[in-house]
């Protein structure tokens, strides 16, 4: 057998029909209308439960439906098939006098709709062809939607996350300093800690709110990342014990930090208190700072 003489993969259909006459006709239909090259793989169900049940265990090219069933008539049968399983195309099968319905039940998510007694084993195949070709457009569709929603909201994200940094370093390097210049040390005190209390908070909101796991090696690694989020360079050193070692080769501020050395107080009272979330009893402290001229920035997390 050549290429061209080739079976094509057999057509699944779920048949959802209660009438035992009604079923036979669509099966003689289906196969007076299977040749050498086509084939039907045909399941039937007789109940909207069995339905169900077979959508959640099974993947079908297209659903035949009766839309009176003893559990279920008329749209709502559609719907809850639909339900179901979305991505599978649905072919209604009305009576005589049920056209207006068929058309209603394409309102509600079926591909098209047949009168029983009235179609020809050539216009129910085509029928399920272009449902079963329609449905895989609309599912192309919806994947290509879903990725630019998928897209957009991480654009969005992003943009958030930079408007936060963007804000956090306008507040640390510009706005706190020249709002503490000239302050009394106890007003000063005061207000560092109220602007800790705000930004960690903030901090919390954007980094680990929604961390599955958090602890020394979580908490390590993400006030590196806010770090360098913001201009940095730093990393985790080592983790052993009770105790985490962050090193900083390039500060946020550059030489700006040697100049507000309110800077560094800042960071250590933030991430002492993102600290302080996690753990019950937790320093924070600063061996080295590039603020303090040393050649690197060394932050200790010491869990007790």
């Amino acid at each position: 057998m050549n290429s061209t003489q080739a079976v094509e993969k057999a057509i699944k259909i779920l048949l959802v029909e209660d009438e035992p006459a009604h079923a036979v006709l669509v099966k003689v239909a289906l196969s007076n209308a299977a040749t050498t090259r086509l084939a039907f793989d045909i399941e039937a169900a007789d109940r909207i439960s069995k339905v169900i049940e077979r959508l959640q265990d099974a993947v079908y090219d297209v659903v035949l439906l009766d839309l009176g069933l003893p559990d279920s008539q008329g749209l709502e049968t559609v719907s809850r098939v639909y339900e179901a399983s979305p991505d599978t195309p649905i072919v209604v099968l009305t009576g005589l006098l049920d056209e207006e319905v068929g058309v209603q039940a394409m309102q509600k998510g079926a591909q098209d709709y047949l009168v029983k007694g009235q179609f020809t084993p050539d216009i129910l195949i085509r029928t399920i062809r272009y449902a079963i070709e329609r449905q895989k457009e609309i599912n192309r569709r919806k994947r290509v939607e879903a990725a630019l929603k998928k897209a957009h909201d991480e654009l969005e994200k992003r943009k958030a996350l930079l408007e936060a940094q963007s804000e956090l370093r306008t507040i640390l390097t510009n706005a706190i300093p020249l709002l503490l210049m000239g302050a009394p040390p106890e007003k000063a005190n005061t207000f560092i800690l109220k602007m800790c209390d705000n930004i960690e908070e903030m901090l919390w909101q954007k980094y680990l709110a929604e961390a599955e796991v958090v602890d020394l090696n979580t908490t390590g690694g993400v006030i590196c990342k806010i770090m360098n989020d913001l201009g940095g360079a730093f990393e985790i050193k080592s983790v052993v014990d009770k105790e985490c070692i962050l090193k900083g080769n390039a500060c946020p501020w550059g030489t700006q930090a040697q100049r507000n050395l309110v800077l560094c107080m800042l960071c250590k009272g933030i991430f002492s208190r993102l600290a302080s979330k996690i753990f019950e009893n937790v320093a924070v402290n600063l061996d080295k700072t590039i603020g303090n001229r040393d050649n690197c920035c060394i932050i200790l997390i010491h869990v007790y």
